[in-house]
Protein backbone atom coordinates (compact mmCIF):
# COMPACT_ATOMS: atom_id res chain seq x y z
CA UNK A 1 0.00 0.00 0.00
CA UNK A 2 0.98 3.57 -1.06
CA UNK A 3 2.57 5.39 2.31
CA UNK A 4 1.09 8.42 2.10
CA UNK A 5 -1.71 6.48 1.81
CA UNK A 6 -1.41 4.47 4.92
CA UNK A 7 -0.71 7.59 6.51
CA UNK A 8 -3.31 10.31 5.94
CA UNK A 9 -6.47 6.82 6.35
CA UNK A 10 -5.16 6.25 9.43
CA UNK A 11 -4.74 10.11 10.71
CA UNK A 12 -8.49 10.32 8.97
CA UNK A 13 -9.68 7.66 11.11
CA UNK A 14 -8.06 8.88 14.36
CA UNK A 15 -9.86 12.42 13.59
CA UNK A 16 -13.13 10.46 12.96
CA UNK A 17 -12.72 9.32 16.94
CA UNK A 18 -13.53 13.34 17.79
CA UNK A 19 -17.10 12.63 16.32
CA UNK A 20 -18.55 14.71 13.72
CA UNK A 21 -16.81 16.99 11.91
CA UNK A 22 -18.69 19.81 10.05
CA UNK A 23 -17.64 20.13 5.91
CA UNK A 24 -16.87 23.54 4.48
CA UNK A 25 -17.00 24.65 0.96
CA UNK A 26 -13.35 25.81 0.34
CA UNK A 27 -14.38 28.07 -2.16
CA UNK A 28 -16.27 31.28 -2.41
CA UNK A 29 -19.01 30.18 -4.82
CA UNK A 30 -20.13 33.50 -5.61
CA UNK A 31 -17.29 35.69 -5.83
CA UNK A 32 -17.18 36.78 -9.07
CA UNK A 33 -21.79 36.12 -9.62
CA UNK A 34 -23.40 39.37 -9.82
CA UNK A 35 -24.90 40.32 -6.32
CA UNK A 36 -27.42 43.63 -5.41
CA UNK A 37 -24.98 46.23 -4.52
CA UNK A 38 -28.27 47.57 -1.75
CA UNK A 39 -28.63 43.84 -0.24
CA UNK A 40 -25.36 41.96 -0.78
CA UNK A 41 -27.58 39.26 -2.05
CA UNK A 42 -26.04 37.29 -5.45
CA UNK A 43 -28.68 37.12 -8.05
CA UNK A 44 -30.61 33.62 -8.78
CA UNK A 45 -31.68 32.05 -11.95
CA UNK A 46 -31.91 33.31 -15.35
CA UNK A 47 -30.97 37.20 -13.58
CA UNK A 48 -27.89 35.79 -12.65
CA UNK A 49 -27.05 34.52 -16.65
CA UNK A 50 -28.79 38.05 -17.91
CA UNK A 51 -26.25 39.79 -15.31
CA UNK A 52 -23.26 37.90 -16.07
CA UNK A 53 -24.16 38.48 -19.84
CA UNK A 54 -23.70 42.22 -19.04
CA UNK A 55 -19.74 41.88 -18.45
CA UNK A 56 -18.43 44.25 -16.14
CA UNK A 57 -15.51 43.96 -13.89
CA UNK A 58 -17.67 44.89 -11.19
CA UNK A 59 -20.24 42.40 -9.94
CA UNK A 60 -21.91 44.74 -7.89
CA UNK A 61 -26.33 46.33 -9.89
CA UNK A 62 -28.40 48.38 -8.02
CA UNK A 63 -31.73 49.40 -9.46
CA UNK A 64 -32.52 53.49 -10.26
CA UNK A 65 -34.46 54.08 -7.11
CA UNK A 66 -31.71 52.16 -4.80
CA UNK A 67 -29.01 54.44 -6.17
CA UNK A 68 -31.14 57.35 -5.82
CA UNK A 69 -31.36 56.76 -2.21
CA UNK A 70 -27.62 56.80 -1.88
CA UNK A 71 -27.79 59.88 -2.71
CA UNK A 72 -26.73 58.84 -6.24
CA UNK A 73 -27.33 58.55 -9.75
CA UNK A 74 -27.05 56.57 -13.00
CA UNK A 75 -24.78 58.48 -15.18
CA UNK A 76 -26.57 60.20 -18.16
CA UNK A 77 -26.98 57.76 -21.18
CA UNK A 78 -26.86 54.80 -19.37
CA UNK A 79 -28.96 51.81 -20.28
CA UNK A 80 -30.41 49.50 -17.62
CA UNK A 81 -30.38 45.76 -17.73
CA UNK A 82 -33.49 43.75 -17.23
CA UNK A 83 -34.36 41.73 -14.60
CA UNK A 84 -37.35 39.60 -13.18
CA UNK A 85 -38.73 39.67 -10.54
CA UNK A 86 -41.48 36.63 -9.63
CA UNK A 87 -43.48 36.36 -6.21
CA UNK A 88 -45.91 33.16 -5.20
CA UNK A 89 -49.15 34.21 -3.89
CA UNK A 90 -52.33 32.29 -2.67
CA UNK A 91 -55.26 33.35 -4.54
CA UNK A 92 -58.90 31.98 -3.87
CA UNK A 93 -60.23 30.14 -6.95
CA UNK A 94 -63.59 31.85 -7.61
CA UNK A 95 -65.81 28.73 -8.34
CA UNK A 96 -63.97 26.27 -5.98
CA UNK A 97 -63.30 28.75 -3.14
CA UNK A 98 -60.08 27.15 -2.62
CA UNK A 99 -56.76 28.36 -2.59
CA UNK A 100 -54.37 28.77 -5.61
CA UNK A 101 -50.69 29.20 -6.45
CA UNK A 102 -50.53 32.42 -8.39
CA UNK A 103 -47.63 33.90 -9.62
CA UNK A 104 -47.00 37.51 -10.23
CA UNK A 105 -43.70 38.42 -12.47
CA UNK A 106 -42.41 42.06 -12.72
CA UNK A 107 -39.15 43.25 -14.31
CA UNK A 108 -37.54 45.80 -13.42
CA UNK A 109 -33.87 47.15 -14.90
CA UNK A 110 -30.35 47.62 -13.03
CA UNK A 111 -27.60 49.29 -13.43
CA UNK A 112 -24.05 48.33 -12.13
CA UNK A 113 -22.19 50.46 -10.49
CA UNK A 114 -20.04 51.52 -12.85
CA UNK A 115 -22.94 52.92 -14.72
CA UNK A 116 -23.43 54.90 -11.69
CA UNK A 117 -21.68 58.24 -9.87
CA UNK A 118 -21.51 59.92 -7.00
CA UNK A 119 -22.25 56.56 -4.87
CA UNK A 120 -19.98 55.93 -1.30
CA UNK A 121 -16.65 54.48 -2.33
CA UNK A 122 -17.25 51.61 -0.48
CA UNK A 123 -19.64 50.48 -3.51
CA UNK A 124 -16.97 50.82 -6.29
CA UNK A 125 -14.48 48.12 -3.97
CA UNK A 126 -13.60 45.51 -6.09
CA UNK A 127 -14.63 42.08 -4.44
CA UNK A 128 -12.62 40.58 -1.98
CA UNK A 129 -10.91 37.44 -2.91
CA UNK A 130 -7.81 35.77 -1.66
CA UNK A 131 -4.13 36.42 -3.10
CA UNK A 132 -3.03 32.39 -3.16
CA UNK A 133 -0.19 31.73 -4.68
CA UNK A 134 1.20 28.85 -7.00
CA UNK A 135 2.70 26.00 -5.00
CA UNK A 136 5.02 24.40 -7.56
CA UNK A 137 5.37 21.44 -5.88
CA UNK A 138 1.69 21.16 -5.57
CA UNK A 139 1.39 21.74 -9.46
CA UNK A 140 4.23 19.93 -10.72
CA UNK A 141 1.92 16.83 -9.74
CA UNK A 142 -0.86 17.76 -12.53
CA UNK A 143 1.55 18.95 -15.23
CA UNK A 144 3.38 15.82 -15.24
CA UNK A 145 0.47 13.47 -15.00
CA UNK A 146 0.20 11.20 -18.07
CA UNK A 147 -2.56 12.03 -20.81
CA UNK A 148 -4.29 14.12 -17.93
CA UNK A 149 -7.83 15.51 -18.72
CA UNK A 150 -8.41 19.17 -19.69
CA UNK A 151 -8.90 21.56 -16.84
CA UNK A 152 -10.93 24.95 -17.18
CA UNK A 153 -10.93 27.84 -14.89
CA UNK A 154 -13.77 30.32 -14.31
CA UNK A 155 -16.18 27.94 -12.70
CA UNK A 156 -18.48 28.25 -9.45
CA UNK A 157 -18.32 25.01 -9.09
CA UNK A 158 -15.75 21.66 -8.82
CA UNK A 159 -16.67 18.57 -11.18
CA UNK A 160 -15.35 16.26 -13.53
CA UNK A 161 -17.32 15.49 -16.50
CA UNK A 162 -16.22 12.45 -18.25
CA UNK A 163 -18.26 13.30 -21.43
CA UNK A 164 -15.72 15.35 -22.32
CA UNK A 165 -12.94 14.52 -19.87
CA UNK A 166 -12.35 17.74 -18.62
CA UNK A 167 -12.31 19.10 -14.96
CA UNK A 168 -14.32 22.05 -14.38
CA UNK A 169 -12.72 24.23 -10.99
CA UNK A 170 -13.54 28.25 -9.71
CA UNK A 171 -10.10 30.38 -9.71
CA UNK A 172 -7.38 29.79 -7.60
CA UNK A 173 -8.10 33.24 -5.59
CA UNK A 174 -11.65 32.09 -4.55
CA UNK A 175 -10.55 29.17 -2.52
CA UNK A 176 -9.61 29.81 1.21
CA UNK A 177 -6.25 28.79 0.71
CA UNK A 178 -3.48 27.45 -1.95
CA UNK A 179 -3.81 23.81 -0.11
CA UNK A 180 -7.28 23.92 -0.14
CA UNK A 181 -7.32 24.83 -3.69
CA UNK A 182 -5.00 21.99 -4.71
CA UNK A 183 -7.13 19.48 -2.55
CA UNK A 184 -9.90 20.01 -4.44
CA UNK A 185 -7.81 19.69 -7.87
CA UNK A 186 -6.86 16.61 -6.92
CA UNK A 187 -9.87 15.55 -6.06
CA UNK A 188 -11.23 15.97 -9.25
CA UNK A 189 -8.17 14.71 -11.17
CA UNK A 190 -8.77 11.54 -8.99
CA UNK A 191 -11.71 11.31 -11.23
CA UNK A 192 -10.62 11.54 -13.97
CA UNK A 193 -7.84 8.52 -13.30
CA UNK A 194 -11.26 6.26 -13.83
CA UNK A 195 -12.01 7.47 -16.68
CA UNK A 196 -12.21 4.78 -19.61
CA UNK A 197 -8.99 5.90 -21.54
CA UNK A 198 -7.00 5.49 -18.06
CA UNK A 199 -7.82 3.17 -15.19
CA UNK A 200 -11.35 2.33 -16.61
CA UNK A 201 -13.33 2.63 -13.05
CA UNK A 202 -16.71 2.60 -12.89
CA UNK A 203 -17.43 6.02 -12.39
CA UNK A 204 -20.80 7.65 -13.79
CA UNK A 205 -22.99 6.35 -11.35
CA UNK A 206 -26.40 7.43 -10.32
CA UNK A 207 -26.06 10.91 -7.26
CA UNK A 208 -26.50 9.34 -3.87
CA UNK A 209 -26.44 5.51 -5.00
CA UNK A 210 -23.61 3.50 -3.26
CA UNK A 211 -21.53 3.37 -6.60
CA UNK A 212 -21.41 7.31 -6.10
CA UNK A 213 -20.33 7.50 -2.50
CA UNK A 214 -17.54 4.62 -3.03
CA UNK A 215 -16.33 6.61 -5.96
CA UNK A 216 -16.11 10.18 -4.18
CA UNK A 217 -14.28 8.26 -0.66
CA UNK A 218 -11.55 6.42 -3.51
CA UNK A 219 -11.42 10.65 -4.98
CA UNK A 220 -10.84 11.96 -1.81
CA UNK A 221 -8.04 10.01 -0.21
CA UNK A 222 -6.51 9.77 -3.61
CA UNK A 223 -6.77 13.63 -3.20
CA UNK A 224 -5.60 13.03 0.62
CA UNK A 225 -2.46 11.19 -0.28
CA UNK A 226 -1.21 13.53 -2.66
CA UNK A 227 -1.46 16.91 -0.87
CA UNK A 228 0.14 14.28 1.82
CA UNK A 229 2.75 13.87 -1.10
CA UNK A 230 3.18 17.31 -1.53
CA UNK A 231 3.68 17.72 2.52
CA UNK A 232 -0.20 20.04 2.75
CA UNK A 233 -2.30 17.58 4.49
CA UNK A 234 -2.36 19.28 7.64
CA UNK A 235 -4.27 21.91 5.94
CA UNK A 236 -6.84 20.37 4.70
CA UNK A 237 -7.01 17.04 6.92
CA UNK A 238 -10.25 18.36 8.95
CA UNK A 239 -12.37 19.22 5.38
CA UNK A 240 -11.19 16.07 4.09
CA UNK A 241 -12.12 13.92 7.15
CA UNK A 242 -15.71 15.97 7.04
CA UNK A 243 -16.10 15.10 3.40
CA UNK A 244 -15.35 11.60 3.72
CA UNK A 245 -17.30 11.13 7.17
CA UNK A 246 -20.64 12.52 5.62
CA UNK A 247 -20.42 10.02 2.14
CA UNK A 248 -19.67 7.24 4.68
CA UNK A 249 -22.92 8.08 6.31
CA UNK A 250 -24.67 8.57 3.19
CA UNK A 251 -24.20 5.17 1.92
CA UNK A 252 -24.74 3.71 4.85
CA UNK A 253 -21.23 2.49 5.36
CA UNK A 254 -19.06 2.33 8.40
CA UNK A 255 -15.38 3.11 8.76
CA UNK A 256 -13.85 -0.59 7.22
CA UNK A 257 -14.95 1.43 3.87
CA UNK A 258 -12.08 3.82 3.87
CA UNK A 259 -9.58 0.37 3.72
CA UNK A 260 -11.25 -0.69 0.47
CA UNK A 261 -11.27 2.75 -0.65
CA UNK A 262 -7.83 2.98 -0.17
CA UNK A 263 -6.48 0.16 -1.82
CA UNK A 264 -8.60 1.85 -5.32
CA UNK A 265 -7.51 5.30 -4.20
CA UNK A 266 -3.42 2.75 -4.90
CA UNK A 267 -4.09 2.40 -8.12
CA UNK A 268 -5.21 6.48 -9.21
CA UNK A 269 -2.37 7.54 -6.94
CA UNK A 270 0.45 5.79 -9.00
CA UNK A 271 -1.17 6.76 -12.32
CA UNK A 272 -1.39 9.86 -11.36
CA UNK A 273 2.36 10.10 -10.12
CA UNK A 274 2.97 8.22 -13.03
CA UNK A 275 4.44 5.44 -10.83
CA UNK A 276 4.52 1.64 -10.84
CA UNK A 277 2.85 0.97 -7.52
CA UNK A 278 4.74 -1.12 -4.29
CA UNK A 279 4.05 -4.47 -2.96
CA UNK A 280 0.42 -4.48 -1.62
CA UNK A 281 0.22 -5.14 1.96
CA UNK A 282 -2.27 -4.74 4.61
CA UNK A 283 -3.30 -1.51 5.56
CA UNK A 284 -3.55 -1.44 9.76
CA UNK A 285 -6.39 0.68 11.31
CA UNK A 286 -5.44 3.57 13.65
CA UNK A 287 -5.37 2.41 17.45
Amino acid sequence: MNKSIEIVVNRILELMEQGQIPWARPWRGDAHAPRNAGSNRSYSGVNAILLTMANYSNNRFLTYKQAAGLGANVKHGEHGWPIIYVKQLEVEDKDSGELKDSFVCKHFNCFNVSQCENLPEKFNEPVRVTDNQVIPTCAEIIQNMPSPPEIVYGFNRAAYCPGTDQVEMPDLNQFNSSPEFYNTLYHETAHASGHQSRLNRPIQNKFGSKEYGKEELISEITAAALCHETQIFDKVERNTTAYLQGWIQRIREDQSSLISAARQAEKAISYILNEQAEPKHELPLAA
